[in-house]
């Protein structure tokens, strides 16, 4: 989906760079010409940096998780003053949908940390040629080192990237040590991540993407996240 596609590079932009003004950050100034050339409108672009400047504050985030059919599920992370009031109106939008707001979904995701790493120019190019071949190893040894779980190789469809997983207590400790091992690190963030994932229907996909695109239109949806996955 474009939208997560853009949030996903504007977490990557003001990692660098935190203004939101385009004419004191040149890569947000080129991100707003590339969501125009994808047919984004300015108030989508807008909507995603106002979720991106809420994120800065996380005591007035909540998370709000609900189940579909067939173990299907989501979580929505919302900008909620009022939790109550807020997941009220986020069940109406999802219930439309098939999803239902007042069921637990602990069973099917986990809270985690994650921080992203910039490959260089020639793993880069060798991930693209080949990730199979691609010599993960010394960095599995890396995160041992600085207390991560696990890491993986990634591509958003830009380029790739590596991935370090964590306990979200531990976020600052994982970024210290892969800073001080000399890696580039251009977003950490805390999500939730399926622990079930669920093989769905073209059909049912459309129907994500309806509510998706109901969701985006609420100023107050930060970010969601689905355990859903294309049938083979």
């Amino acid at each position: 989906m474009k939208s997560n596609l853009l949030s996903r590079k504007l977490q990557f932009i003001f990692a660098k760079n935190p203004e939101i003004d385009p004419k004191l950050n040149t890569e947000l100034a080129n991100l707003i010409k590339w969501a125009r050339s994808n047919n984004l409108s300015n108030d989508v672009m807008n909507k995603a940096i106002d979720r991106q400047v809420k994120l800065q504050d996380p005591k007035c985030i909540s998370a709000f998780g609900g189940r579909g059919p067939s173990n299907t599920g989501v979580i929505i992370e919302c900008f909620a003053l009022k939790p109550h009031h807020t997941k009220s109106i986020i069940q109406s939008i999802v219930k439309k949908y098939g999803f239902n707001l007042n069921a637990s979904v602990d069973d099917l995701f986990e809270y985690k940390g994650i921080i992203d790493v910039e490959l260089s120019s020639e793993e880069s190019a060798a991930a693209r040629s080949d990730s199979e071949t691609f010599p993960l190893d010394k960095y599995i040894e890396m995160a041992i080192e600085v207390g991560a779980e696990e890491v993986t190789l990634e591509d958003d469809g830009e380029k790739p990237y590596l991935q370090f997983i964590c306990n979200p207590l531990e976020v600052p400790k994982v970024v210290k040590g892969l800073s001080a091992a000399g890696l580039s690190i251009v977003n950490n963030e805390k999500i939730y991540i399926p622990k079930v994932v669920v093989p769905v229907t073209s059909e049912f996909l459309e129907v994500v993407d309806k509510l998706t695109d109901k969701l985006d239109l609420n100023p107050d949806v930060i970010k969601y996240h689905f355990n859903v996955v294309p049938e083979s």
